[in-house]
This record gives C-alpha cells, structure tokens and sequence, in this order.
C-alpha cells in the first residue's frame, strides 16, 4: 500500500487535517490536492427546483443521466449490459528472441505447440467464459542486436517496459489487418530477474486490450512454459494471485491454480479458481475486453499442431529442454522408469540420473498405444470434443437490499454437459437481475454505503480501529472506499460495493456485480424512462418552477461565515457551485440555526457523501473548485454560506434571480 496525501492550508482559525491514502489496485499512489485557491474573486451560482404543489405529489427522484454519462467518458461504464457468455478471440503476436533461436531446431513448432497448450488451458471450462488464444504472427530475432530497442537484461520490468513500447510501434490500429494482434508475449531463455530470481514472467494486470499495456515478457523453461504464457495472460485479464487473502487458495488437493504465484514441481493438474473466474468475468462483462470481440481471419498462417507435444518432443527432447541443454550434448538422455514417466521426468545428464520433479508433457508414450495425461498413463484413443450446455435457471436470490432498490439474481451454468476435450464453452445469457424492495427507506436511515462502511468500525486497520463513512470516488463509482471520521484515512476495503448500491447521489443507476447498470425511474433494468425536473416518471416538469441566482461581492470581507442564499424545505435538484477559484468554501446549515451539516465550526471537510437535511448531498472538488449536489427534496430549509480563510476583496456585488413557471 503506497500512502500520499496532502495538508490544508492553515488559515487563522481553519484546522487542517492530514488525509493519507492507502489505497490498492487502480487506487496506488493516488493523491488528493487541497492546496486552495489564488484567484482574488469569487462567484458562485446555485439553482434549485421548488414543487407548486404539496411534495406528496412527487412520487419519484429523477435519475442523474450525467453520472452514467460521465462515467463513460472517464472510461468507467463501457456499456450496460446484462452477464452473457459471448466468444471471445485473443490474437497473439509471439516474438521469440536469439537465445531462442540459438537454442531450439525446431523453433516455430515449439512455439506453436507451447501456444496450443495455452489455448487448452483457456479452453478448461473452469474459466467459465469462451476463450480462443490465436497466433497471428511470429518473429524471430536472428541476432541479439537485431533490434537495438529490445535489447534484453536480466532485468525484468525494463525487459517488459521496453517490449510494450516495441510491439505498440510494431502493430497496426486496423483491427481487420490479418496481422493486428491484441496481445504480445515475448519469450527468452534469458534468467529476466537475476541468477537468484526465481521470476518466470511479467505482465500488466488489466492490460488486455489496451495497445501499450497488452503484452508479457515470459522465460522459457520447456514445456512447462505454457503454464507460465497462461499465467502472464491471466494478469492481462485483470486476473490477481490466488491467495487466501483474496479467499482463493493457490492448489485445491492435487489441483493447482494457474493464478498462484508460484508452481511447484508436482505440478499435475491445472485449473483456474473461482477468484480467477470471477475477475475475467468482471473485466469482459465491464467491456475492457472489447477488441476480443472480432474474429480472426479465416485463412490462418499459423495452425496448431495436430500432434500432442509429447508425441512432437520425446522424452529426450524434453530432458534438454528441462536442463537447458543443445541438441549437440550427447549426454542427455531419459533414465524414467515406464511406471512412473507419466509422473515424474527423470534424466541423465553426465552420467547422473536427476529430476526437476516435473512431468512429462502430455503424450509422451508411456506404453503400447497409451500416452501421458494430467500425469496418468492412458490409452491413445482420440477422446471427441465435448460442447458445453446451459442447465437449468435457479431460483431468484434474495434481494440484496429491504428498501431503496435493491437487486435479486438468477443463474445458471454450463453443467448440462461441461465442456470437456476442448468442446466450446456456453454462449448466452447467465445471469439475470431484476431490481427489487424498491420502496423509500426511512428519511434517517444512513445510505447503503454507509451501512457497508461501517461494518469495518470493529474491524483493525493498521493496528487500530476507526469508525468509517462511505469516500465517494466518481472514477470508480462501485468500489468501497471508506474515510474514517476525522478525515485522516481512505481504505479500499473490498473489490466492489454491494449489489443495488447507488452509483452516486440522486440517481437511481446502482451498481451490479461491480459494474453501474442503468435503471429507469420505474425501477427497470436498461430502461429509459426519466423522472422529469420535478421528480415525476415519465412528467412534462409541470409542478415545479426553477430558481437561479448568482452571487459576485464586491466587499472587504475577513475570516468568517457570510449567507448567500437560504433555500426552502422541499426543494429538490439542488446545485451549488464556484465558478472561478477563490480562497473560500462553500458550507451549509440549517436554516436559523448555528448547526451547520458542511464546512462548518471551522471544520473543512473532505469530499465526499453527507447527509443533509434528511437526505442525501454530495460534495465534490474538480479542479480546486467546489461543488454540492442535493437531488432528493430537503426536508428543512437550509442557508448557504461562504467562508473565507484570509482578508481578501471580492470584485462585485450582485444577485441574478430567474424564476420560470412551467
């Protein structure tokens, strides 16, 4: 965990707070800036909708169209769209380096043989998606001096910083060019981390389909490479180590998962974990995964190997590969009994027989009409591809809120049959949602992500425990972020926020799956039926009038608290908001009242979700400028404030009102 941060300014009677970060995944190394504002004048506007009727008669808050919009744009919300299984088509540019070349005879079917076993690790149905691993083009390097850019050190980050910049350079942005690849894997017989490394390989989490990030550097160590080649690929999905922090184990029995960290010598049987599913399953329904969408061209240069690779590279060929020997060494050769070669790959190399403990690859004869698989001898007969179909829908879930929207779910799996010996995996729906307990919660109930911050106030964090609030973060509106109560801390205290949490204040889009999902204000899933500026579904914004106003000063004004406007009970689509920069905050209180909700006592708050005046606010800065939205109706008036931090002068002085009855 990297922490940043940064004061307030102390100014006179203002108490500053320190607020370190400590935040994972896309949040390292994030910093906050609340060094405040050097322009000399201040303006700021507001506007509010007030009903011409009773508030009984508005029935429903209006969704914020601009919040899925924003999200959009800042790369957030690809698409909202339900679970469905679609194909997906990786195609892969291998580039191989000259200690491969100066290493393997028969360089290009290795690589494709390694390659196929990748796509048959991506083809196990425990991914729960349809993967296909394509190879579009290969390069050798001839001479280690071929490419000056790309010269390789042991060096692993600044192989694969080098590589990534290589192979962006290399590929064409034309998604229909045969040779454009969405991925790039380097291979080397180079130790990339030291002669006490014991690193395989490197990739970027979450680089797939991103040009400069979708690539790996990978050490070539025989045929366990493919394992490796899968792994580095995993990260590319957004796939993490599995480990029992994130509630998956690296190995389950005799099983071992292709995301742990390190793999072992009796390495027997691979599969993917249920954490591994999980995050390519995330990563392709978010639409990071989109230019998998294309299928290759159907006229392929490189076809996989018909031949299992125990049949292609015998059990010689694989004791040289294992020991990094030339096809020239004489003194290699297998010293595996026939009744444990399935298991375990024994050599003699100079006279002494040793082994890696690694089995031999799958294929490799093991007697009379019977080959190697998953470490058992079994007999050769060509076992037929196995299509996957979908079994039945279950039940619908419980609703994962009792009040305020929330969501309930329905699955199935691709169990009826499983895919087996490289049978397609199920393509279609897999999930539904439907949202659920779509009833007002009590006006003093806490928001829902309040309720799943404070869940943490018992639990240590750094040795201590806090009580926590909900950090609202617009570029990832669906992970937890908590701030504890004095302001000094943001935890990342889960991948997600629970099903049906709001994706921001005022709107009704919520969060499903850790992806926002658009829903209408009658309370359906990708509807686009709008409440209109009064809060009626579906209304012409007949019962509500809109006030506007400006304030610009033109007084010498010291430390303070100075009203601006105070705005009516049951107003509702409240905005206040600078538009220049000054050294003021904006702050709120109840109306004739000392309590102050925002920024008051001296107090300069962090941004982030309040509760104000029995509903909900949020306060944001963007680019040193201060902005508060109150969509839901105030249950009490409230009063706008400025408060200054230094002795300065405002230019003008000025109100502007504009009233509109519709």
């Amino acid at each position: 965990k990297i922490q940043g941060g940064r004061k307030l300014r102390q100014k006179h009677s203002f108490r500053s707070r320190q607020r370190h970060h400590h935040h994972q995944h896309s949040l390292q190394g994030t910093q906050r800036r609340y060094a405040r504002k050097y322009n000399q004048s201040s303006r700021i506007k507001f506007k509010y909708e007030t009903t011409s009727n009773d508030i009984s008669t508005v029935r429903r808050q209006s969704p914020s169209d601009s919040t899925l919009q924003s999200q959009t744009e800042n790369g957030n919300v690809k698409r909202t769209k339900r679970s469905i299984s679609s194909p997906h088509h990786v195609e892969a540019l291998i580039v191989a380096d000259a200690t491969m070349v100066a290493f393997h005879s028969k360089l290009e079917t290795y690589l494709l043989t390694i390659m196929n076993m990748v796509s048959a690790l991506y083809k196990d149905p425990s991914i729960g998606n349809s993967i296909e691993i394509v190879v579009v083009k290969i390069i050798l390097f001839e001479e280690h001096e071929a490419h000056p850019d790309l010269n390789l050190t042991q060096n692993a980050q600044k192989n694969l910083d080098k590589f990534c910049r290589w192979q962006h350079k290399l590929n064409t942005a034309n998604e229909n060019d045969p040779y454009h690849h969405d991925v790039a894997i380097l291979i080397t017989r180079t130790n990339i981390c030291g002669n006490n490394c014991m690193t395989l390989g490197l990739a970027n989490v979450g680089g797939m389909c991103k040009p400069k990030q979708s690539c790996s550097v990978n050490e070539d160590n025989g045929i366990m490479l493919s394992h490796t080649i899968a792994h580095e690929l995993g990260h590319n999905f957004g796939m993490f180590h599995d480990t029992a922090k994130i509630g998956c184990h690296p190995r389950v029995g005799s099983i071992v998962h292709i995301m742990t960290p390190t793999f072992g010598a009796d390495t027997l049987q691979v599969s993917w974990s249920n954490c591994s599913r999980k995050y390519i399953t995330q990563f392709l329904d978010q639409g990071f995964g989109d230019c998998l969408d294309d299928a290759p061209t159907p006229k392929r240069k490189y076809v996989y190997p018909a031949l299992p690779p125990g049949v292609l590279f015998d059990v010689e060929t694989q004791c040289r590969l294992q020991f990094n020997l030339t096809e020239d060494d004489v003194n290699a050769s297998s010293c595996t009994s026939m009744d444990e070669i399935c298991s375990t790959l024994w050599c003699r190399v100079n006279g002494e027989c040793i082994t890696n403990l690694r089995p031999t690859a799958p294929g490799t004869s093991c007697g009379d009409g019977k080959g190697c698989l998953n470490g058992m001898c079994i007999p050769n007969e060509q076992a037929l591809p196995v299509n996957g179909s979908w079994g039945p829908w279950s039940d619908w879930s419980d609703c994962s809120r009792t009040c305020g929207g929330g969501v309930s779910t329905q699955k199935r799996e691709c169990n009826s049959p499983v895919p087996a010996n490289g049978g397609l995996f199920c393509i279609g729906e897999r999930k539904r949602y439907k949202i659920c307990n779509y009833q007002a919660c009590p006006v003093d109930e806490v928001s829902f992500r309040a309720k799943q911050c404070s869940k943490y106030d018992n639990v240590y964090y750094q040795g201590s425990m806090y009580k926590w609030l909900p950090f609202f973060d617009n570029k990832n509106p669906c992970k937890l972020l908590c701030t504890d109560v004095d302001d000094t801390l943001i935890a990342n205290w889960g991948d997600t926020v629970k099903d049906g949490t709001p994706c921001g204040v005022g709107t009704k889009n919520m969060c499903i799956d850790g992806i926002c999902k658009k829903v209408g204000c009658d309370w359906v899933l990708d509807s686009n039926m709008q409440e209109d500026q009064c809060g009626v579904c579906g209304g012409k914004s007949e019962k509500c009038k809109l006030i506007k106003d400006m304030f610009e000063e033109n007084l010498n004004i010291t430390d303070g608290y100075v009203e601006i406007i105070t705005i009516p009970s049951k107003a509702r689509h409240i905005t206040v908001e600078e538009i220049s920069n000054s050294k003021i905050f904006l702050a709120l209180s109840m109306a004739n009242s000392s309590h102050f909700y925002l920024n008051g006592d001296g107090l300069i708050s962090m941004p982030g979700e309040f509760r104000i005046a029995g509903t909900e606010c949020l306060y944001e800065r963007i680019d040193e400028q201060e902005i508060i939205k109150i969509p839901q109706p105030i249950e009490n008036a409230i009063t706008v404030h400025v408060s200054y931090i230094r002795e300065i002068r405002i230019n003008r002085v000025g109100f502007t009102h504009r009233e509109y009855r519709l």
